[in-house]
């Protein structure tokens, strides 16, 4: 008897121990699975996506400037080579008697002469003229740039001066076109004094300034020089 009460004692023992683990056990297993919800396990799922995204945000940004870059070689010209439009109406007097619209694209080209920097030369790239009266077709012949050239500087820094200038014609419209002046050509001159800085060798592009546009009747040129 004595044998079975201390068998039955322990199967007790056995059973509260049991009885007492299980809730035990169950809130640790709530507490693990709270935690692993609030701080999830940085797996190599997650790794390999914050290195996709960054990998994108990096090609995205070198899109951006490589797009800026090409945008900028695309609209600007080298500093000795600028390019300028020009656009106006002509009302040069009895050498042409009517208004001329004129417009064009017009590249100037500098050079280095010790530390300054000087004109060399000049060109259209497009040009075109219009008669507003008689409907002629207007050319441009050569472009110059020699006279009156003036330059200021100090230790390779200054400024220029020049007159640049060029002759427009205007010849009689072939028939059937109707002229007024059948038997004759229009020509005149249209002169710009060019202001225009430098540094280092090189034109600063924000300085270069063409003027307003003179025409005129003379050959020579419209404005006596940089002086004036």
């Amino acid at each position: 008897m004595t044998t079975l009460r201390v068998i039955k004692s322990i199967g007790r023992s056995r059973l509260r121990l049991a009885l007492l683990l299980i809730p035990l056990l169950l809130a640790c297993f709530a507490i693990a699975q709270s935690a692993r919800a609030v701080t999830p396990e940085a797996d190599d799922g997650n790794a390999n996506s914050t290195m996709a995204e960054e990998g994108n945000a990096l090609l995205d940004l070198r899109a951006d400037t490589k797009t800026s870059a090409m945008g900028q070689q695309q609209s600007k010209t080298p500093p000795n080579h600028p390019e300028r439009r020009i656009d106006f109406r002509a009302n040069p007097g009895q050498c042409a008697p009517e208004m001329v619209e004129l417009h064009g694209l017009l590249k100037l080209h500098f050079q280095t002469r010790g530390l300054d920097v000087v004109p060399k030369s000049a060109n259209f790239k497009e040009f075109s003229g219009t008669g507003i009266a008689t409907g002629r077709t207007y050319v441009a012949r050569e472009v110059h740039v020699e006279r009156s050239q003036r330059v200021k500087s100090e230790n390779g820094v200054g400024a220029g001066c020049f007159i640049l200038e060029f002759q427009v014609i205007g010849n009689p419209n072939p028939p059937p076109k109707a002229d007024p002046n059948p038997g004759r050509a229009f020509r005149f001159t249209v002169s710009y004094k060019v202001l225009y800085g430098f540094a280092k060798s090189k034109v600063k592009g924000g300085t270069l300034n063409l003027g307003d546009p003179n025409a005129c009747c003379n050959v020579n040129g419209c404005l006596e020089g940089c002086s004036n």
